[in-house]
């Protein structure tokens, strides 16, 4: 069979997910801006990179190998399934919950689905201080004036949902609680 248009696609977009793999940020944000200029057609394409590049990680970690690129690809489809706002994508972006990438897509995507994951997350969110070498979220003390002010752009996309929905939360006696009641200290 003759090398024909989707091939091409698939190999230009498979060349583009490579390149945010680059720690030269140019190159990266450049890829990025490709594959969100193309839409929906390329959703299908990341989703299954960012399943093998997870992968990749996981074997990686098992062998004790460097997983800094595989990071940076993860990271930049996240931003990338973001900026195209797929609703259909929620559910794989909150499974990247709390990475900073994951609360930036979410909150673009910007659907009552995607409030929900960002919301849930903030009993576990420490969003300065994600640990890929163990792919956890270090727990320690309260939110810094600098989460205070990042959480208030996140849910600030959501509009007046947003507001409502941390309102509940903290109505609930969750983390949100402290969140907002810091909030309202510094103004």
């Amino acid at each position: 069979m003759a090398y024909g248009k989707d091939d091409r696609f698939g190999e230009q977009v498979g060349l583009l997910i490579g390149a945010m793999g680059s720690d030269h940020s140019a190159t990266v944000h450049a890829a990025e801006a490709e594959l969100s200029m193309i839409g929906s057609t390329v959703v299908s394409y990341l989703l299954s990179a960012l399943s093998n590049a997870k992968n990749e990680i996981a074997d990686s970690a098992k062998r004790k190998e460097g997983v800094e690129e595989q990071v940076r690809i993860v990271e930049g489809i996240t931003r990338t399934l973001g900026i195209i706002g797929d609703p259909t994508t929620v559910p794989v972006l909150a499974k990247e919950l709390p990475k900073l990438e994951a609360l930036e897509a979410l909150s673009k995507v910007g659907d009552q689905q995607a409030l929900k994951e960002v919301i849930s997350c903030l009993p576990r969110l420490s969003i300065w201080r994600w640990d890929y070498s163990s792919n956890r979220v270090d727990k320690s003390g309260d939110y810094s004036q600098d989460e205070i002010n990042y959480l208030v752009k996140i849910i600030g996309r959501f509009g007046d949902s947003g507001k409502k929905a941390l309102e509940a939360a903290a109505d609930q006696d969750s983390p949100a609680q402290s969140w907002d009641s810091g909030r309202s200290k510094t103004g």
